[in-house]
This record gives C-alpha cells, sequence and structure tokens, in this order.
C-alpha cells in the first residue's frame, strides 16, 4: 500500500534542516520567501499532486500554511522553519501529529528540493520532490 500511501508528498516543501556552516552554525538569510507559493509535488513512487503555500519570513524564521492535493493523508497544514543563505528548511504539521519535513534551495521566485514523510500512518517514510513559484 505503500506505493497509494507514497503521494503524501510534499513540496515544499519542504521542511527540513537548514543547511550550516562548516562549524554548524547557520548562514543569514540571502533571500526572502515572504509570498504565495504555487507549484507540484512528486512521490518517489509517481504519485503526485499541487501544492499552496503562503509564507512569512521573519529574520530567519518562517511561518505559514500550506495545502497540499493528491494525498491519501493529508491536505491542510501549518508550516514553520528556518532559512540559512538560500535553503529553506522547513516542516508542516498537519491533523493529528502528521509531518512532512520540506528542505529546498531557493533561486529567484522558485524554491525546489525535496521531502520526507516522518509522521503520517500509512504514508510515513514517503519521499520525493516539489518544485514551487512565487
Amino acid at each position: 500500500m505503500r506505493s497509494i500511501h507514497a503521494a503524501t508528498g510534499l513540496v515544499l516543501a519542504a521542511v527540513l534542516a537548514a543547511s550550516g556552516c562548516g562549524d554548524g552554525e547557520k548562514e543569514p538569510p540571502t533571500v526572502d520567501v515572504t509570498g504565495s507559493w504555487a507549484g507540484t509535488w512528486l512521490s518517489e513512487t509517481g504519485m503526485g499532486g499541487d501544492v499552496t503555500a503562503v509564507l512569512t519570513q521573519a529574520g530567519a524564521d518562517v511561518d505559514g500554511t500550506m495545502t497540499i492535493s493528491g494525498s491519501p493523508c493529508f491536505s491542510v497544514g501549518n508550516v514553520s522553519g528556518t532559512v540559512s543563505g538560500n535553503r529553506v528548511s522547513t516542516g508542516a504539521m498537519f491533523s493529528g501529529d502528521t509531518r512532512v519535513n520540506f528542505e529546498g534551495t531557493v533561486v529567484g521566485d522558485q524554491i525546489s528540493g525535496s521531502y520526507d514523510t516522518v509522521r503520517a500512518g500509512a504514508c510515513t517514510g514517503d519521499t520525493g520532490t516539489f518544485s514551487l513559484t512565487r
């Protein structure tokens, strides 16, 4: 059933551990991800769907909301994370304790990267990619 649940992936994505300097310290943000984002996600199993996110950045901290279509495990959640350099790492919390982590690189008005479904019942363990445009 993993192929059915793998569709849980998400974009943005993203949610994740920020990249840091060689000594473990985070770089100051070089991008601002504030705004409305839309794009797609694709599971390693081939399932996918649309993703929208509304993000607000204050310093290195990012908060917002995310809506995902095509997943059998979740659809709307809250996002929180950090920006280090041009890398964004976020976690999206959906109903219950469902969590998807996203890690992406920001180039201009695009964020692309990977996701990892950390806690989502039968969807746990799903991984894939996402791409968003502002």
